[in-house]
């Protein structure tokens, strides 16, 4: 950078660093750091009125808000001063401090006549912008400062050089750590501009190293194209967005997060996005899943097996059994379907966790048939305990795109846990109904009831909810928590409506096919 003093004109001439002046768009950003670096040194006395090729307005920054008149004429100075620098005419457009000159009031602060230090910002040569700096009062002190500025034009070029280098410096710095990152990144302003975008990112989208990014050639990338999920974020103004994707084209899986950045004052800057390859430890879980999956499989045929034999011995197939005997094959029966049970939810834990082959079972379900089909199953079970089911099937003929098993599996465990708890000769009620783009499904019953604050608890994984009658129930408490995650899975929500001593409600809603 260097700096001249121009003495017809006594204007500075300041040369950005070339390094840093290969986008347009950059100039204003500069600019502004450096008028921020004005004010940090110099403090708010002063007034900064600039001026950057490409943009249609002046701007005024004021640490005292000057008065309307008294902005007119400075820009009248500012445009005599820089008026044989500039071929083209000024903007008439000026704001002063964000705020359009028309919308200021009428008074405020008196500046100088005069800039103390009049500044051409220019790039390889060619002029980008203007800066003049003046100070507000006539104060002896602020006098003595006007004169020094005017007769240290030398000196106030050094101190711009040096914040400048200051700037490159930190930017710099800052730069060689976004470089390095192993992680993709994305800088975003708060016009949805891309600021920067370093070689990981450019890497996993599969865009050129060096070639300048925006958000037009984001949709040229060859391995992966956010612009959608960057633009929803912007259109929506989210806080943050995490999405998953698994890009065929690299082989690799990437966790994508957008952030909305604010500074400590609560203005908005833009949004970092980030993009992470989870592939190891997306492989890891995935085989986790498998492991359990196996495991449980694999004991639960030789826990079919006994609990055939358990029951042959019972029935008394085998040959005649002692009341002793009866209470020892009892017990053991028990506990086999104890242990049936528990790696039945293990299955459907690890079975709900692996998304992709779901896809491949949906298909056109009647849930007419499948509710008076559930109902039926469970009433030979409900008249243990003397428990009448009452059903509520539409006439109107319901079709809903899933895997039967699963949509199954949530009736049984609803069911399931109200004839738990529901008292000898009870009444549990079952149905659905369409309510607008959604079907609506209850499982009722007249039971104990949950307290409020275990009712979201309820869904958790192997959740019970303390008290003296539970203690009497077997359950591992996985029942609702298998049936929200098949619920969530379809875009659909689950939750209960209870009170102690009143029963419990348990709806969930499923979005039926538009």
């Amino acid at each position: 950078m260097r700096g001249t003093l121009n003495k017809r004109q006594s204007v500075v001439d300041l040369e950005l660093p070339q390094d840093y002046s290969q986008e347009d768009r950059a100039y204003q950003d500069w600019v502004n750091l450096l008028i921020d670096s004005i004010f940090n040194v110099l403090g708010n006395d002063y007034c900064v009125v600039s001026w950057v090729r490409d943009y249609p307005f002046i701007n005024i920054r004021s640490g005292e808000i000057p008065a309307q008149m008294d902005v007119k004429k400075l820009v009248e100075k500012f445009e005599t001063i820089f008026h044989g620098r500039f071929t083209e005419k000024f903007p008439r457009e000026i704001f002063v401090n964000g705020v359009p000159l028309g919308k200021m009031r009428s008074n405020g602060t008196t500046f100088s006549k005069d800039f103390d230090v009049a500044v051409s910002v220019q790039s390889r040569g060619n002029v980008i912008g203007f800066l003049g700096l003046l100070s507000a009062g006539n104060g002896p002190v602020l006098k003595a400062r006007r004169e020094l500025l005017k007769n240290s034009a030398f000196e106030i070029t050094s101190a711009l050089r040096m914040l400048w280098e200051i700037m490159v410096l930190e930017r710099n710095r800052l730069e060689a750590i976004l470089y390095g990152m192993i992680d993709g990144l994305l800088l975003i302003n708060e016009n949805g501009d891309v600021l920067y975008a370093n070689p990981s990112a450019r890497g996993f989208l599969g865009l050129p190293q060096r070639r300048q990014i925006c958000m037009e050639n984001l949709n040229e990338a060859h391995h992966l194209n956010i612009v959608a999920m960057i633009q929803e974020s912007i259109r929506k103004q989210l806080d943050v967005q995490n999405k998953i994707r698994k890009v065929d084209s690299i082989g690799k899986i990437l966790g994508i997060n957008i952030q909305k950045v604010i500074d400590r004052n609560g203005v908005h800057l833009g949004w970092i996005v980030t993009l992470r390859d989870i592939t190891d430890s997306w492989e890891m879980d995935r085989l986790r899943k498998e492991f359990v999956a196996d495991v449980s499989h694999n004991l639960h045929s030789p826990l079919t097996a006994l609990t055939e034999g358990v029951y042959l011995l019972l029935d008394e197939t085998a040959g005649p059994v002692n009341e002793k005997q009866q209470r020892c094959l009892n017990l053991m029966r028990e506990n086999v379907e104890r242990m049936d049970r528990m790696i039945s939810h293990l299955l459907e834990i690890t079975r709900m966790e692996i998304h992709e082959s779901q896809l491949e079972r949906r298909r056109r379900v009647n849930m007419n048939v499948l509710l008076q089909k559930t109902m039926t199953t469970y009433q030979w079970i409900a008249d243990k305990k003397r428990i009448r089911i009452r059903g509520s099937v539409p006439a109107e003929e319901i079709v809903f795109t899933a895997d039967r098993d699963q949509i199954s599996q949530v009736f049984n465990n609803l069911l399931d846990n109200a004839i738990k708890f529901t008292p000898e000769g009870g009444t549990i009620r079952i149905g659905m109904k369409k309510e607008d783009k959604h079907l609506l499904c209850w499982v009722k019953d007249n039971g104990i009831g949950i307290p409020v604050p275990e009712q979201e608890a309820v869904f958790t994984k192997f959740h019970r909810v303390e008290n003296a009658f539970n203690k009497r129930i077997k359950g591992y408490g996985l029942g609702l928590s298998i049936a929200q995650e098949i619920v969530e899975n379809y875009g659909g929500k689950i939750w209960v409506e209870s009170g102690v001593g009143k029963g419990s409600a348990f709806r969930f809603t499923l979005p039926l096919e538009v």
